[in-house]
């Protein structure tokens, strides 16, 4: 008979390899073993999240902080669960949370600033309606891609991007003056549909 850490370390084995059905079984088996052990609930929760399963990741985030509440995995993967399931508020509070328990901690920071740029785009976007072409910002796409992606994390993250992109709100042709590396990390903002034009 297996261990929970046994099964908890073939869940991560598998989660690392993009097997997240696999990974769901091994940490199922580790929580029947040690139903209270926050960390394989959270671990279940980041795996419901790769599946899209985003009301079960919330769930076993909500568990993770409550058997765990200094624990900023949780925190994170509350606020993931929440900005997938387009409830940002509550994302923005749970990553404030975590924030308060690691002040350094840079995915707290990274997911704080995100969505405080999908605020302030949104609003530049009310104002801008009768432009014949409008840039805007895509909120369901930052966070399913950034929370998987680093790259796109790192170019959302450059404050010359930000301040490149909030410009481009009020004059898209401002895009015409990027560096070729701004431009680079424009196209594949892009690219993936977080920025469009219409």
């Amino acid at each position: 008979m297996t261990t929970a850490e046994q099964e908890k370390l073939l869940g991560n084995e598998s989660f690392k390899k993009g097997n997240f059905e696999q990974a769901l079984v091994h940490y199922n088996k580790a929580i029947e073993l040690e139903p209270e052990n926050a960390i394989l609930y959270s671990n279940r929760s980041a795996t419901y999240n790769e599946l899209g399963k985003f009301w079960s990741s919330l769930e076993d985030a909500r568990r993770t902080n409550k058997l765990s509440p200094k624990f900023v995995k949780g925190h994170l993967r509350c606020g993931a669960a929440c900005a997938n399931l387009g409830r940002f508020g509550e994302a923005l509070e749970a990553f404030r949370e975590a924030l308060n328990i690691e002040p350094d901690n840079k995915s707290c920071l990274f997911f704080i600033i995100g969505y405080l740029c999908v605020q302030h785009f949104q609003q530049a976007q009310c104002g801008f309606e009768e432009a014949s072409q409008k840039f805007f910002y895509d909120t369901d796409q930052i966070y399913r891609y950034a929370i998987r992606n680093p790259e796109i994390r790192d170019i959302l993250c450059n404050s010359e991007i930000r301040a490149l992109v909030q410009e481009a709100v009020q004059n898209p042709k401002v895009l015409l003056q990027m560096t070729n590396d701004q431009r680079i990390q424009v196209e594949k903002l892009i690219k993936i549909g977080i920025l469009r034009f219409s």
